[in-house]
């Protein structure tokens, strides 16, 4: 038996040690869902502190100005934030699986909240990581996730090729370049004329789901709809 104790990340509480927790069940249930932000852009789930007349984002607003909207439609279940952000983290670099167990605990806790804004669709995709970057890390984050809520995700439907630059560090313009013939669907008649769902894991400007859905769109797909396990940033 270990002889450290394991304390809560937010409270600084002892956990036990079979407990298998970062965070203690008390503070899971106190972080709050994307629906519990009353202003919130109408197609991405941006929280809002102003909004265009249509209540969107910027982002969204630009978008549909300029006709670049393939997209029908992104949820995210929270914000990138806080817990969420720090077990997200904790799974997705530092490989635990108690930050897993934990991250799924607290969608679990919210999952009639966010299941009944989801609509009707045939197929559940996820997006994948290139090759390289799974092989690296051994696993693939957004996958391992969702699996655990819809078992019926269909992984060898759309592909990626492998880059070497990390998204995150891009700008805006510079992103959407980057992703641009970055992924190709392996089996089109399984998404021709169907309503898809891609899940991904954070949401940043869109760039990447917005070509996602274009590509999938090219191949026949009637509409297509994402999923985020987080929001990122904040509008005005």
């Amino acid at each position: 038996m270990s002889l450290w104790k394991t304390q809560c990340f937010v409270c600084g509480r002892v956990l036990g040690h079979h407990d298998g927790k970062l965070v203690c069940d008390e503070e899971l249930t106190k972080v709050k869902g994307v629906a519990s932000w009353e202003k919130r852009c109408t197609h991405c789930d941006q929280r809002l502190q102003l909004s265009s007349q249509e209540g969107l984002c910027y982002d969204c607003f630009w978008r549909f100005s300029l006709g670049e909207v393939a997209l029908d439609k992104s949820f995210a279940l929270f914000y990138y934030e806080g817990v969420v952000k720090y077990l997200y983290q904790q799974f997705k670099f530092e490989g635990k699986k108690t930050a897993l167990d934990d991250l799924c605990t607290l969608t679990e806790n919210r999952k009639s909240e966010w299941v009944s804004r989801l609509p009707e669709v045939e197929v559940i995709i996820p997006l994948p990581s290139s090759w390289m970057t799974n092989w690296k890390r051994g696993f693939s984050p957004v996958s391992m996730f969702w699996r655990r809520f819809f078992p019926q995700l269909q992984e060898d439907i759309l592909a990626r090729k492998g880059g070497r630059t990390p998204q995150k560090v891009l700008d805006r313009d510079a992103r959407r370049q980057y992703i641009q013939q970055q992924f190709w669907v392996r089996y089109p008649e399984k998404i021709r004329g169907k309503r898809v769902l891609v899940v991904d894991d954070i949401y940043t400007t869109g760039s990447t789901l917005e070509e996602v859905a274009r590509i999938m769109k090219h191949y026949g797909a009637r509409e297509v709809f994402a999923l985020v396990i987080c929001r990122d940033g904040f509008a005005l």
